[in-house]
C-alpha cells in the first residue's frame, strides 16, 4: 500500500511539472512591424507668396517626421490624424521635390509621401504708364495703357474705374468709365498677380473738357460733350462775352468792359485782370500764346498763361478790331480802321495795313489760305497774309463768323445765312433752316456748331445740312469753340 502511495505521488508531482513547463512556453513577445501610412490632406496653395507656408498631412501612427528635398520644418513630431506644419522659409521659385515621412517608436518608416509640386512667388509686377490719358480730354470714357510685367487682376481708384478687370503680361488698354467734366489727378491702376502680389500704378493728371463752348449776352457760358445736349455753367459776370478760344489747356472768353475770364475744365470760371477797360471782341490762341484785341482804342493783349495779360501794342484809338487770327509766321487782324481793314505783323510789335475792302468780322486759315468775312458779304483770300483777292460769296447779308474744318470752311451771318467752301474760293449757300442771326460757327469731333440770336444752335456733320438743337436759353449766343 505504501509503495502504491509512492508511485502515484511520483505520477501526480510529474503530471504538474509537465502542465507547467507547458505554459511557460506559450508566453511569447509580440513585436510592431507595420508602418505608418501617411497621406497628402491640405496643399500648399499654388502659386503663393507666402515664403513660409502650411501643409496639412494624416498619419495614422504617431512619430517622428522626417523631412526631404528642399523643404524642412521645425515641427518634428507626429500625432494620430491631421498634422498641420509650417514650412521654413523659401525662396521664389518652383518647389517639386520635397517629401515627408514618419517614424513611429518601433522604428517603422511610413510611406514617402510626396508634398504637391507648388510656386513660392512674393515679387509683384512692375507696372509702367505707356500712353497717358491725352491731357485735356473731350473724350468722357478716354483710353489708357499700361505695361505689366505679369498677368493678374486689374483694380481702379480713386475717381477713375473700368469694366476691364483683367491683365495680360505686356501692354494692357483699358477704356475708363464715363467721367465727369473736371481735373482726374487721383486715379490709379492696380494689378493683382495670381500669386496675390499687388502693385499699384499712378495714373498722370488729366482734365475732361467738353468737346464745344459756346458764349454769349449776360456772361451766358454753355458746355456740351456732343453738340446736341448744352448745360449752362456759372460765369460770375452779366457782361456780354463776345468770343473764346482755348490753348495751353485753357479756355479764355473774352467781353465788355475788358472782362477776361479763364477755365480748365469749362464748367468752373474765374475772371482775370485785362487791363483795358475797352470791350474786347475777340481772342485767339497761337504761336504759344493768347492775343485778345479790342474794338476802339485799337488794344491788343497777350498772355502766355492766360492769367497774366499785357498790352503788346496801342494803336489807334478810332480802329476797331473784330477778329483775329496767328498762322504762316503771321499775326492777322480784321475789323474797320482807315478803309483797309486787314493788319498782319510777324512781332505783334510792327503791324501793316492791308487792303480788305469793307468791314471784316471774322479770319480763319485752313488749307494753305487764309479766309476773311464781314459786311456785306464781304470774302476775301490771302496765300501769305499780304496779298489779299476779293471772292464772290453769293450773299449781301453781313458775314460774322467763319471756320475750317473737315476740309471745308463755312461761314455763317446775318438772316441764318451759311456758305461753305471746299477752296475758300468758290462758295455755295446753304439751308440753315433760321432766320436768326448767325454770329459764329466752329469744328470739332466731325461736327460743325453755329451760334447766333436766340439761343440758336445749329448741328451739321457735313457743313451742308444743319439741324437746330435745344440751347436752353434765348440769349444771343456770339461765339463757340471747339477742343479740336
Amino acid at each position: 500500500m505504501r509503495q502504491i502511495l509512492i508511485i502515484l505521488s511520483i505520477i501526480f508531482s510529474f503530471t504538474v511539472y509537465s502542465c507547467s513547463d507547458k505554459e511557460e512556453s506559450t508566453a511569447v513577445t509580440t513585436t510592431d512591424t507595420t508602418a505608418p501610412v501617411i497621406a497628402e490632406v491640405t496643399k500648399v496653395t499654388t502659386p503663393t507668396n507666402d515664403s513660409t507656408p502650411n501643409y496639412t498631412f494624416s498619419s495614422d501612427e504617431a512619430g517622428t517626421i522626417t523631412f526631404g528635398g528642399s523643404c524642412s520644418s521645425s515641427t518634428t513630431s507626429s500625432i494620430i490624424g491631421n498634422n498641420t506644419i509650417t514650412l521654413e522659409s523659401l525662396s521664389d521659385g518652383t518647389y517639386s521635390d520635397c517629401t515627408i515621412t514618419v517614424n513611429d517608436t518601433a522604428g517603422n518608416i511610413s510611406n514617402s509621401l510626396t508634398v504637391t509640386s507648388f510656386e513660392v512667388d512674393s515679387t509683384a509686377a512692375t507696372l509702367t504708364e505707356v500712353t497717358a490719358v491725352t491731357n485735356p480730354t473731350s473724350d468722357s470714357t478716354p483710353d489708357y495703357t499700361f505695361y505689366s510685367s505679369s498677368a493678374g487682376t486689374i483694380s481702379y481708384g480713386v475717381s477713375c474705374s473700368s469694366s476691364t478687370t483683367s491683365a495680360v503680361s505686356g501692354n494692357n488698354t483699358i477704356t475708363l468709365n464715363t467721367l465727369s467734366l473736371g481735373t482726374y489727378s487721383d486715379c490709379t491702376v492696380t494689378v493683382t498677380d495670381n500669386a496675390s502680389n499687388s502693385v499699384t500704378l499712378n495714373m498722370s493728371s488729366f482734365v475732361v473738357i467738353p468737346s464745344y463752348v459756346a458764349v454769349g449776352d449776360s456772361g451766358t457760358i454753355l458746355t456740351s460733350s456732343n453738340g446736341t445736349s448744352w448745360t449752362s455753367r456759372t460765369s460770375s459776370t452779366t457782361n456780354k462775352l463776345y468770343d473764346i478760344a482755348i490753348g495751353n489747356n485753357n479756355y479764355v472768353t473774352v467781353g465788355l468792359t475788358g472782362i477776361i475770364l479763364t477755365s480748365q475744365n469749362g464748367v468752373s470760371w474765374v475772371s482775370k485782370s485785362s487791363g483795358s477797360t475797352q470791350n474786347i471782341m475777340a481772342v485767339n490762341y497761337g504761336n504759344s500764346k493768347f492775343m485778345g484785341v479790342t474794338d476802339y482804342g485799337g488794344h491788343v493783349l497777350t498772355s502766355t498763361s492766360s492769367t497774366s495779360w499785357s498790352l503788346s501794342s496801342d494803336l489807334t484809338d478810332t480802329w476797331i478790331f473784330y477778329g483775329l487770327t496767328y498762322a504762316v509766321n503771321n499775326y492777322v487782324i480784321v475789323g474797320n480802321f482807315d478803309s483797309k481793314n486787314i493788319l498782319i505783323s510777324t512781332d505783334e510789335t510792327t503791324w501793316t495795313k492791308k487792303d480788305g475792302g469793307s468791314e471784316n468780322y471774322d479770319i480763319e486759315y485752313g488749307n494753305n489760305i487764309f479766309v476773311t468775312v464781314g459786311q456785306s458779304g464781304n470774302l476775301r483770300t490771302s496765300s501769305d497774309a499780304s496779298s489779299w483777292t476779293s471772292r464772290t460769296s453769293g450773299t449781301s447779308s453781313d458775314l460774322n463768323g467763319v471756320t475750317f474744318g473737315g476740309s471745308i470752311f463755312v461761314s455763317v451771318g446775318d438772316a441764318g445765312t451759311i456758305i461753305s467752301s471746299s477752296d475758300g474760293i468758290s462758295w455755295t449757300s446753304r439751308t440753315s433752316g433760321t432766320s436768326f442771326t448767325l454770329n459764329g460757327v466752329t469744328y470739332g469731333n466731325s461736327t460743325y456748331i453755329a451760334v447766333g440770336k436766340g439761343g440758336t444752335i445749329l448741328t451739321s456733320s457735313d457743313g451742308i445740312s444743319w439741324t437746330s438743337q435745344t440751347s436752353g436759353t434765348n440769349e444771343v449766343l456770339n461765339a463757340v469753340t471747339s477742343k479740336e
